[in-house]
């Protein structure tokens, strides 16, 4: 599987949303109507956070064999990991996506994956 360097889409669904928290806030306002949910299990939201925790983990596993093998750009490899952290916390964030995940009958943990994408990069509040 090739991971993106950067995680800004939702680069396997169509029509392309944003990963940026404020392009997140900006696409839910509509989910209470049936319409936006359904759109929104077409991207199957439960499937790119587990896909972008994937590609973090492939990035910081990199990052590590560039580090042993004393590559210096290793950074390359930890801003790309970064990035995929970045849009895990912003996704488990997001009360109302955490609530349509269930509602998709995904058994996945949103909450639990942001707090490990805080425990490495801090939550948003802290900058």
């Amino acid at each position: 599987y090739d991971c993106p360097m950067f995680a800004d889409t939702f680069w396997k669904g169509w029509p392309r949303f944003g990963l940026t928290r404020a392009l997140i806030e900006g696409s839910l306002g509509d989910l209470w109507m049936p319409a936006a949910r359904d759109r929104f299990k077409q991207i199957c939201i439960a499937g790119h956070m587990s896909l972008i925790t994937i590609c973090a983990h492939h990035f910081l596993v990199k990052t590590a064999r560039a580090i042993e093998a004393d590559d210096p750009d290793y950074m390359t490899w930890m801003e790309a990991a970064y990035s995929h952290m970045l849009a895990v916390r912003n996704l488990g964030q997001e009360f109302r996506l955490r609530q349509c995940m269930r509602q998709q009958g995904w058994s996945i943990d949103a909450w639990q994956l942001t707090k490990w994408s805080e425990k490495w990069i801090g939550k948003e509040a802290n900058g």
